[in-house]
């Protein structure tokens, strides 16, 4: 599977996440490509959803803060997802 990784990179707990998230996805044997991916994962919260969208192809999977509500997780609990 591919992924892309779009991260808010004005929140530093954005960019630490983003590499675990590389990370969890290389040791599952996936990709991480720039362009032409299954799914976009985007990390920093619901403005980082909407400030990003168009950079986004396939599915999107977001990560965010305590006060996000559009994300599908939170940055605390973003593997049991």
């Amino acid at each position: 599977m591919r992924f892309k990784i779009i991260v808010n990179r004005e929140k530093k707990w954005a960019k630490n996440l983003g590499q675990k998230v590389a990370n969890f996805i290389r040791g599952m044997g996936s990709k991480i490509v720039l362009k032409n991916e299954e799914v976009s994962i985007i990390i920093g919260g619901d403005g980082t959803i909407f400030f990003h969208k168009d950079n986004a192809n396939g599915a999107i999977f977001a990560i965010g803060g305590k006060n996000s509500v559009v994300c599908q997780t939170k940055k605390e609990n973003w593997k049991k997802k």
